[in-house]
């Protein structure tokens, strides 16, 4: 009784680092020994050297948080303190801490050798050849239109497969058997990279079903974080159209399929994404909601309902989702691989690599034909929001506007269309209904109107909804939501019936 015992679940360290305008800013615990203040030692990332050691005791109020009883401590060192190079920042339990590594000082370095450039051209009136030391954070705003022209290869590559893995070996391994049944590794190679995964458990179950399945696994010496383990991956099947695809997604048959076909029906397409029920604004059937999470005969079922809406069909979005992103060979080769330098242990990198390849004139898209579900944030735990918003203020200093640009394209909402499609596929497959033995039929249906103020009037279309099922009649229900109104069934959204800015909106 006990056994297995997990020594790092027990030693496990929690914490967040990131660069703010004194210096090294963040917090950090220890959620099994939350009274203990941590060890935190600052090392050197091309070396290892330890440069600093210290315990942080000040406990930090400033984190948000609902775990009962945690107490997070401060980080905080000053720009004196630290070095002008990469630094790792590890707790007691050998591991860095969500955003390490990190060079505190790149942004203000970046900005003073821009200043001293421009300062050396504008005293010598020609602009210099070339800035020597050029820096690696130079802020580029986002144009409203692509105007770039980019270096279209003209020839079509082979796909790979590359799915880094860290965490939750259940679903990493419903990953790869979905992925083993959709693609021949004959013809598609999948790389996996294991980005030091704490489970044991975990790296072997994935060793083994790579031998079974012909996969390749790479293995990192220690975690680097996913933009770095996707990197890896990329670096090995270089000259290939690559997927990245999470391991914590189920994807169905002519998933590649569809996403190859929209990645070639335009030259300047750099990448594809499908739908997805956790894929920001690519999420379905809800883009602005949380979507309930397929099993794999549901993921199945929508990427062929997904085919039967919107096959071939392509809309441009700003920026692809990193969950499940097309990567086409000669935008690869021309924009380069995912920042790992400042987007640690992810978060972003995808929507930096899109707004750089959208500089250079490359165009993404959306492939509504195809549909792969995803869990998300499987491996990231309590340091999910901090990150995501270290992450985002870092995406908004590169890519200033880029914010702006995703609330535009939010309120035009191009792929309101390409949704409906989908939401009425659905809605006549759900019309049918089987019974054993017997060949489908269509259900009547009765239509309950409500508001969303829910109470007592929410009780009664709830009580009436059970009791019209009972009679094998088929329920539904209208409701206003902010923008204009959607049709359930089932307690799920089949149809928004609205957009936003229609006049009918809350009236229909």
């Amino acid at each position: 009784m006990g056994n297995p015992v997990q020594p790092f679940a027990i030693a496990r360290s929690e914490g967040l680092v990131e660069a703010g305008p004194d210096g090294l800013t963040g917090w950090v615990w220890l959620p099994h020994d939350a009274d203990r203040a941590p060890v935190v030692q600052i090392q050197d990332a091309s070396t290892g050297k330890v440069l600093h050691a210290f315990t942080a005791e000040n406990v930090s109020d400033s984190v948000p948080s609902d775990v009962p009883l945690a107490r997070y401590r401060a980080l905080s060192l000053p720009f004196d303190a630290l070095p002008d190079v990469p630094v790792r920042v590890v707790g007691p339990d050998g591991r860095d801490l969500a955003g390490s590594p990190l060079d505190v000082g790149l942004e203000r370095r970046s900005g003073k050798i821009v200043t001293e450039a421009l300062a050396a051209s504008f005293i010598s009136r020609k602009m210099p050849g070339k800035i020597k030391g050029f820096p690696s954070f130079v802020p580029v705003p986002v144009q409203e239109a692509v105007a770039g022209t980019p270096c279209v290869s003209g020839q079509q590559a082979g796909v790979a497969v590359v799915i880094p893995v860290y965490r939750d070996k259940n679903r990493t391994l419903a990953c790869l058997e979905a992925v083993q049944r959709t693609v021949s590794s004959a013809d598609v190679p999948v790389v996996i990279v294991n980005d030091d995964a704490p489970d044991p458990d975990l790296v072997l179950a994935v060793t083994r079903f790579a031998q079974q399945a012909g996969f390749r696994v790479l293995t990192h010496a220690r975690n680097y974080g996913f933009p770095s383990a996707v990197n890896t991956g990329l670096r090995e099947v270089a000259g290939h159209d690559v997927i990245v695809l999470n391991s914590d997604t189920l994807v169905a048959e002519g998933w590649v399929e569809e996403l190859r076909r929209i990645a070639y029906a335009s030259a300047e397409t750099g990448t594809v994404t499908p739908f997805s029920n956790d894929a920001s604004i690519l999420s379905y059937p809800s883009p602005d909601k949380k979507n309930p999470v397929p099993d794999l005969a549901q993921a199945q079922e929508l990427m062929a309902q997904a085919q039967a809406a919107n096959a071939g069909q392509a809309i441009e979005i700003p920026t692809a989702n990193g969950f499940c992103m097309y990567i086409r060979h000669d935008c690869l080769a021309q924009t380069g691989l995912l920042r790992d330098d400042v987007f640690a242990q992810g978060y972003g990198e995808e929507n930096d690599f899109c707004m750089r390849a959208r500089a250079l004139g490359w165009r993404h898209q959306a492939a509504p034909g195809a549909y792969v579900a995803h869990v998300g944030s499987a491996s990231f735990g309590g340091t999910r929001n901090g990150l995501m918003r270290r992450n985002e203020a870092i995406l908004n200093r590169l890519h200033p506007g880029y914010h702006e640009m995703i609330a535009a394209w939010i309120e035009k909402d191009p792929l309101f269309n390409a949704r409906r499609r989908l939401d009425l596929v659905r809605f006549r497959a759900a019309a049918s209904q089987s019974t054993s033995g017997r060949k489908s039929r269509k259900r009547r249906a009765v239509v309950l109107v409500t508001h969303d103020y829910g109470g007592g009037v929410e009780r009664v279309v709830g009580e009436r909804v059970t009791a019209l099922a009972a009679q094998g009649v088929r329920p539904l229900i209208l409701r206003p939501i902010g923008g204009g109104c959607v049709l359930e069934e089932g307690g799920q959204m089949l149809i928004r019936l609205c957009v936003s800015g229609c006049p009918m909106s809350g009236h229909c």
